[in-house]
C-alpha cells in the first residue's frame, strides 16, 4: 500500500503540474514499491520489472495533464505500467523473432543474398566475423542458433536473465551486421 493516501497523491500531482520537481521525487518514493510489486506478478524478469516501472513514471510524467485529480492516481499509474510491460513484451517477441530470422538466414540460407554474393563467400565472411568475437559471444551465438527455443536454458546456464541473453544476442547481431557491412555485404 502506498505510504500516502489518494488525496495526498493527488496533492503531489497538483504540485508537479505547478513545476515542483521535488513533488515528483516524493511521488515516486511513495508509490514505487507498490507499482513494482504490481508489475512483478506478471513480468518475466527483474529487468522487465525495472523497465516497465521506469517507463511508467516517464509516461505518467509526460501525460500528467491527462490525469483527472479524482483520487485514482495509483490505479492510473499501475495501468500505465501494465501497458508498458505489454508493449515491451510484444516488442521483445518481435525483436527476438527478427534476430532469429536474421541469423538463420545468414547461417542456413540456400539462396544467395540480394547483392548476388555467392553463398560460400557470405558464409566465409560470417565465419570470419564470428571469429573476431570473444569466445563467450561465439559460443552464445552458436548455442542459440543451434536451438533457438533454448533461450531460457542458456540464460539459466549463464546465470543471467532471459532478457540479458536476448540483449547480448542483439548486440552481437549488430556487431556481425557491421562486420559484414565493412566487407561490402549487406543484408
Amino acid at each position: 500500500m502506498s505510504a500516502l493516501t489518494p488525496a495526498e497523491l493527488d496533492a503531489l500531482v497538483v504540485r508537479i503540474r505547478d513545476g515542483d520537481r521535488e513533488a515528483f521525487v516524493e511521488l515516486i518514493e511513495a508509490t514505487q514499491d507498490e507499482v513494482r510489486c504490481f508489475i512483478a506478478v506478471v513480468a518475466l524478469s527483474a529487468d522487465q520489472i525495472e523497465e516497465a516501472v521506469q517507463a511508467a513514471y516517464v509516461t505518467a510524467y509526460e501525460h500528467l495533464d491527462d490525469y483527472r485529480v479524482t483520487g485514482t492516481f495509483l490505479p492510473w499509474l499501475k495501468g500505465i505500467a501494465r501497458n508498458r510491460l505489454r508493449q515491451e513484451t510484444a516488442h521483445r517477441r518481435r525483436w527476438l523473432s527478427a534476430d532469429q530470422a536474421f541469423f538463420e538466414s545468414l547461417l542456413q540460407s540456400s539462396e544467395p543474398p540480394a547483392a548476388e554474393v555467392p553463398q560460400a563467400d557470405l558464409l566465409l565472411a560470417l565465419e570470419e566475423c564470428l571469429g573476431r568475437l570473444a569466445e563467450p559471444a561465439q559460443r552464445l551465438v552458436r548455442d542459440f542458433y543451434r536451438d533457438p527455443s533454448a533461450l531460457e536454458a542458456l540464460a539459466r546456464e549463464q546465470g543471467r536473465t532471459r532478457a540479458a541473453v536476448a540483449m547480448a544476442l542483439s548486440r552481437i547481431r549488430g556487431v556481425l551486421r557491421d562486420c559484414l557491412s565493412r566487407k561490402g555485404l549487406t543484408w
